[in-house]
């Protein structure tokens, strides 16, 4: 008999991303059994083989059908490479032969890495078509996250080191009340009480040559947004008085695009210039990957953080934007700081990302050291290729916020796009958790909160507004 065990790493419940297994045995025919293994190498998913041997299945035959096997053990496996996986030669003249024999009792061993639910879920259902029903389980684990001791390391004024921090990536269930409730001490201890609350206007709409994957705004997909080349003087005037008036700090134009630059950069500043005349409104500008000279005109106009997400872990980014880096995101940023910007980085969290790939990008924001780090939540837009990824549970997002508070505690954490759809309960809990800033009123291309709704939660949350 054949036994199938797969070997998972990644993905299957957003809320515990750790090492499980899935045990199966075929229950169908021989031929769906190797048609199943064959069609393993779909490239979606990284796979790799050993096939063992028990003692009792070796016998005469062996060495005559299958050359070179004569003793129990390994007996056939490959490795994964760039997802790109290389069939073993006798792969399936094992499976054919071992199919064929009932005496014969072999195990297959799979191991895969799962990107994504979705990537997931078509494994399952891929599996399922030719009669192979998987179990997931998850396995005791040797050794507990030791949350505590990271928490008192935090607490200490010294940071995790990177092994340290991606240690959380095993935090599992029965340990996220502890992660929750360490994060809220340390934001606690550490952190202004103050919330920092920001808005924003959407200065240039569309027509944006780059092709993220999540973004509206992307020429490359046909979302339906409504484009515009720059917003009017009086609109953005308006907006930025009315959101002063609610008490908001901090006022930013955003724009679609590579980056503004030329006579429309000099209408910006224009712009800013008149508002750095409203008392109590601090300027911040998300403007594209500008160069030295473009930014020092932004400076120059009183503008005095500038925010350029990094989006995604180094390592998922190009799977995700093929037309920038995150280093020319990276060279900007730098070139802001050194005159005099403060720095505002972050990214989008539930674009099919790992955990440990949303804690990697944690640590690269370490780099660039930024004053706030905006923590987004993918609001799937029709039309990109996003669309339809599923979206991460709720447990995941806070667990992801007790991360970043970990591995940055003392920064702002700032609520971003997709918060609004959250549940009330899991904002408040986040707040506590790590959020002290926000974007508040209306957000780009998706559904914002209302301010004064905002107000009472902030308070609520344990912050002065």
């Amino acid at each position: 008999m054949l036994t199938i065990v797969a070997t998972v790493i990644g993905i299957h419940s957003a809320a515990i991303i750790s090492k499980y297994s899935i045990s199966a045995t075929p229950g169908g025919t021989k031929k769906n059994a190797m048609f199943f293994i064959r069609n393993l190498h779909t490239g979606a998913i990284e796979c790799g083989f050993t096939i063992f041997l028990s003692s009792r299945s070796v016998n005469s035959n062996m060495p005559r059908i299958l050359p070179g096997i004569d003793k129990p053990g390994i007996i056939a496996s490959n490795s994964p490479a760039n997802r790109q996986p290389k069939i073993i030669p006798n792969c399936f003249a094992i499976i054919d032969y071992i199919t064929n024999f009932s005496k014969i009792d072999a195990k297959l061993v799979i191991y895969f890495h799962v990107f994504s639910n979705s990537t997931f879920n078509y494994f399952i259902n891929f599996a399922s078509s030719f009669g192979i029903v998987y179990t997931p389980t998850i396995p005791k684990k040797d050794i507990m996250v030791d949350i505590k001791k990271l928490k008192e390391k935090v607490l200490s004024g010294e940071l995790l080191s990177a092994d340290e921090a991606l240690s959380l990536c095993d935090v599992d269930a029965t340990q996220q009340q502890e992660l929750w409730e360490a994060a809220e001490e340390i934001t606690s201890a550490l952190c202004d009480k103050t919330f920092d609350s920001c808005s924003i206007i959407n200065a240039r709409s569309g027509k944006c040559p780059e092709n993220c994957k999540w973004c509206a705004q992307s020429s490359h997909y046909n979302t339906k947004i409504e484009t515009y080349a720059l917003v009017p003087h009086d609109e953005c005037m308006k907006v930025a008085e009315l959101n002063r008036k609610a008490g908001i700090k901090r006022f930013s134009l955003v724009a679609s695009g590579r980056k503004m630059q030329g006579k429309e950069l000099d209408v910006v500043c224009q712009y800013y210039n008149e508002l750095r005349c409203q008392e109590g409104l601090q300027l911040c500008a998300s403007l594209g990957l500008l160069g030295k000279e473009e930014l020092q005109k932004l400076y120059d106009s009183g503008v005095t953080r500038y925010h350029c997400n990094l989006e995604a872990a180094p390592s998922y980014f190009n799977s995700l934007c093929t037309t920038h880096t995150v280093e020319d995101k990276i060279r900007t940023i730098r070139q802001a700081r050194e005159i005099g910007f403060e720095v505002c980085s972050g990214g989008i969290i539930g674009m099919g990302e790992t955990r440990r790939q949303r804690i990697e990008l944690a640590l690269e924001l370490l780099r660039i050291d930024p004053h706030s780090i905006p923590i987004n939540l993918l609001c799937p837009i029709p039309g990109t290729p996003l669309e339809n990824q599923e979206p991460l549970e709720e447990e995941e997002i806070l667990n992801t916020i007790a991360f970043f508070r970990f591995i940055h505690p003392t920064k702002i954490l700032r609520f971003a796009g997709g918060r609004a759809k959250l549940s009330r309960n899991t904002q408040l809990k986040a707040l506590k958790i790590g959020m002290n800033g926000g974007i508040m009123g209306d957000m780009l291309t998706t559904i914002g909160s209302k301010v004064d709704d905002d107000k009472k939660l902030i308070q609520e949350g344990g912050y002065k507004y």
